[in-house]
C-alpha cells in the first residue's frame, strides 16, 4: 500500500478519493471519483477565467483530465476513475438499444411468412452492397417497409373485392342486402356496411384481412347464386307438333 501513487495537490484532490482498486496484473491502486474531479477543476477554471461561462469550464476541465490525467501513466499503480455520470448515461443508451432489439424481435414475430420473405431479400441485398446503418434505426426501417407493404396490401385487397361487386351488381343489390360499395357514383364507395368487423381505425394490415374474409364470402354468395340460377332455369325439352316434321 506504500506504493499507491496520490493526485497532487492531495490537500485538494484526497476528497475524491472513493477506494482502492485493483489494477492491470493485480496491482493495487487508488480509486477517485471521475465526476467529482471534473467539477472541481471546472470550478478552477471559473474562478480564474472571467469571460467563460459553466459550460466551457466543464470542457476545460474535460480537456485537463484526458491529456494530464488519464493520460499519464505512472505505473502499475496508476490510479483508476470510475465515474457515475457516464455509467448512467451507458445505462441509458443500453436500454434504447435492448429495446430497439426487443422492438425488432416483436415486429419480426408479428410478420407474415411472405412479408419474412421480402423483407429478408431487401435485407440480404442491403448486406451484399455494403449498406448498413446503426442498430437503433433498422426498426424504423423495418417499420416503414411494413407499413408500406401492407398499404400496398390493403389497396390491392379492396380493388379486389370492389371488381367482384361491380362484376355481379345484381347478387348483390337484390333482396333486402344493404347498400355495397360500388364504383359506380349511385353507390356506397366506403366498406363500412358491407364488411363485417369494420372499423376506420384499425391497421391496413387488418383492414385487408376483413376484406380478403368478406371477398371468400362474397364469393361464396357469387357462386351460390350461379348454382341456384342453373338448377332453376329447365330448358324445355319436349316436341310439341309445331316441331314435328311435316311428311
Amino acid at each position: 500500500m506504500d506504493e499507491l501513487l496520490f493526485l497532487e495537490p492531495r490537500t485538494d484532490l484526497d476528497q475524491f478519493i472513493v477506494g482502492v482498486g485493483t489494477g492491470f496484473g493485480g496491482a493495487f491502486a487508488l480509486v477517485y471519483d471521475k465526476d467529482g474531479l471534473l467539477e472541481f477543476w471546472k470550478n478552477e477554471y471559473l474562478k480564474e477565467e472571467d469571460d467563460i461561462d459553466e459550460e466551457a469550464a466543464y470542457f476545460m476541465a474535460v480537456e485537463w483530465f484526458e491529456y494530464n490525467t488519464i493520460g499519464a501513466y505512472m505505473g502499475e499503480h496508476t490510479p483508476i476513475y470510475v465515474s457515475k455520470d457516464e455509467f448512467d448515461i451507458f445505462m441509458e443508451d443500453y436500454e434504447v438499444m435492448s429495446s430497439k432489439q426487443h422492438s425488432i424481435h416483436q415486429i419480426l414475430e408479428s410478420m407474415s411468412i411472405s412479408e419474412i420473405g421480402l423483407w429478408r431479400e431487401a435485407f440480404d441485398m442491403a448486406q451484399s452492397a455494403g449498406f448498413s446503418l446503426p442498430e437503433d434505426n433498422w426498426v424504423h426501417v423495418l417499420e416503414g417497409f411494413l407499413k408500406k407493404h401492407r398499404e400496398t396490401q390493403y389497396l390491392q385487397s379492396l380493388e379486389r373485392w370492389v371488381e367482384l361487386r361491380n362484376s355481379y351488381p345484381k347478387v348483390f343489390t337484390a333482396g333486402d342486402q344493404p347498400p355495397l360499395p360500388m364504383m359506380d357514383s349511385s353507390f356506397d364507395h366506403s366498406p363500412e356496411s358491407s364488411v363485417l368487423g369494420w372499423k376506420e381505425t384499425l391497421s391496413f394490415k387488418e383492414k385487408a384481412d376483413l376484406l380478403d374474409s368478406q371477398f371468400k364470402r362474397d364469393f361464396a354468395r357469387v357462386v351460390g347464386s350461379a348454382i341456384l340460377q342453373k338448377s332453376t332455369h329447365v330448358p324445355n325439352t319436349e316436341n310439341t307438333s309445331e316441331d314435328l316434321p311435316s311428311n
